[in-house]
């Protein structure tokens, strides 16, 4: 697939994604972005659409970092004994495996 070609695609399938499940967790699934994407497209997501997601998520973590100074911040507010909590709109298994790529590991 041409890349501009599958990113109208994938643009398409996150505007379908998010117009059917309005306001659940589920609208940030990559994996349902996928499967509408390649619906789209004319592919079969079935056999497509979890390798697809997979991949997009493993390119994702590898190349996310924290903002310069939120880990010291995070660090700094632990050392006074200050309570972190997150709050996120996504899933909680990404966000399960985000925060060891960005070093909030040793945090909780």
């Amino acid at each position: 697939i041409e890349p501009e070609k599958f990113k109208e695609a994938y643009s398409v399938g996150r505007r379908v994604t998010k117009e059917l499940l309005l306001d659940s967790a589920a609208l940030h699934s990559r994996l349902l972005y996928c499967q509408h994407a390649l619906e789209h497209l004319g592919i079969n997501p079935v056999k497509n659409a979890i390798e697809l997601a997979d991949y997009f998520w493993e390119c994702f973590l590898n190349e996310m970092q924290p903002f310069p100074g939120v880990n010291c911040l995070l660090e700094e507010l632990k050392k006074n004994s200050l309570k972190i909590g997150i709050c996120t709109d996504m899933t909680t298994e990404i966000q399960y495996k985000k925060s060891p790529k960005i070093g909030f590991r040793g945090l909780y």
